[in-house]
């Protein structure tokens, strides 16, 4: 018996816009760019790509591994005003 070739599965607009990792209005924006994969329209209201086509897509995608700051030291940077600065300097027993 020969082995049969299937073809590889389609994804929905929400499977791929969660896969991505963005809102509804950003996959909106994405899609219509022109690195993005093209979908394949089953119907009249109905989208579906290729899931190798928005693996290599993702894979393609630039990283940005170390280069953003913690988010709990982001926070600490945008709440710091000139009174919490002064307390955390008097903690650690530097003088202003």
């Amino acid at each position: 018996m020969q082995a049969v070739s299937l073809p590889p599965p389609l994804l929905s607009t929400e499977a791929v816009r969660q896969l991505v990792g963005v809102g509804d209005r950003q996959f909106k924006l994405l899609r219509d760019t022109e690195d993005f994969p093209r979908p394949i329209q089953l119907g009249p209201r109905t989208l579906r790509w290729r899931a190798e086509d928005v693996s290599a897509w993702i894979a393609s995608r630039p990283t940005l591994q170390g280069k953003l700051p913690e988010p709990a030291a982001l926070a600490r940077r945008q709440t710091r005003t000139p009174l919490t600065a002064k307390r955390d300097a008097a903690a650690q027993g530097v003088r202003p």
